[in-house]
């Protein structure tokens, strides 16, 4: 734990109150190396991130699409669910200026998002909370469709009333951009299909074992929590200077072990080889239509 001595802590409660930025040597991500200024290729993954959580996808898909993408951080390190929820909960990027988990006011930087978006993802958050289960995302199937073009995942677009899947192009997205779905009728196609494959008899062999599973599934979900709860602990104490990057690293090193433990056990339950088996074929979608 680093000392401050009487005249530093003056001067840390003054830049809180300035809105100024606090001190350490991480860079938050969205911004430069000042913390004031907007890094502008960053600040368009903060949005769109804000917008995918808000329509409903979790931390966690949004990492590993991120990571499929090879998005850089700011750190240099993979990006995780723990990393994702930390930029979603940050007041940071909507402009205000927090001490010790408080809003004080409003920082001196600019913002990247709204209060008010800032406010929708607060909400989601905490109906997924109130729920204890993640809450019905509204594009099912993002990231889970491929292009019949070029193989690349479709991700959810929205255009006035309409839902749709798209094949994004452009160097974030890696896509075609040859393919766009009406996402209501994929999804009642895939909900038709896998109500068909239910009812037929081998899908009672599939389907065995599967409650044996589910009590281990919930201790590793509940230990997983914890873990992201330790993390996110720590990172608010050096964030607000109350550890060296030292000590933040010695304590954040073994939790992201065992983060990473828990997350291959509960890959290894969550198998895609189940739902390959339950959906059969792997369906594409092409300028023919679903195939």
């Amino acid at each position: 734990m680093e000392a401050f001595s009487l005249p530093d802590c003056q001067q840390r409660a003054d830049r809180v109150q300035l809105g100024l930025p606090g001190g350490g040597t991480n860079r938050p991500y969205g911004y430069e190396a000042d913390k004031i200024t907007i890094n502008p290729a960053e600040a368009e993954i903060v949005r769109e991130i804000i917008a995918r959580y808000i329509a409903g996808e979790s931390a966690r898909a949004i990492a590993e699409d991120l990571k499929e993408r090879e998005v850089p951080t700011s750190t240099g390190v993979e990006w995780r669910s723990t990393t994702i929820r930390g930029i979603l909960l940050s007041p940071r990027i909507a402009g205000l200026r927090a001490h010790r988990g408080e809003i004080v006011g409003e920082a001196v930087w600019e913002p990247i998002i709204t209060v008010e978006q800032r406010q929708q993802v607060l909400n989601v958050n905490q109906q997924k909370q109130a729920a204890g289960r993640r809450a019905p995302r509204r594009y099912l199937l993002s990231g889970m469709l491929r292009c019949g073009k070029c193989g690349g995942k479709l991700f959810s677009a929205a255009r006035v009333n309409e839902r749709r899947y798209v094949c994004a192009s452009g160097p974030d997205h890696r896509g075609c951009g040859g393919i766009m779905v009406n996402a209501a009728r994929v999804e009642e196609w895939l909900t038709a299909a896998v109500l068909y494959r239910l009812d037929t008899p081998d899908m009672e062999a599939v389907l065995t074992g599967q409650h044996a599973q589910d009590d281990r599934y919930t201790d590793l979900a509940a230990q997983r929590e914890r873990l992201e709860a330790r993390m996110r602990e720590l990172a608010a104490m050096f964030s607000e200077g109350e550890i060296s990057r030292l000590e933040w690293k010695a304590a954040r090193d073994p939790l992201e072990a065992q983060l990473t433990g828990v997350d291959q056990q509960l890959s290894r339950l969550s198998t895609a080889t189940t739902l390959d088996r339950l959906m059969g074929r792997v369906r594409r979608f092409g300028p023919g239509g679903i195939r």
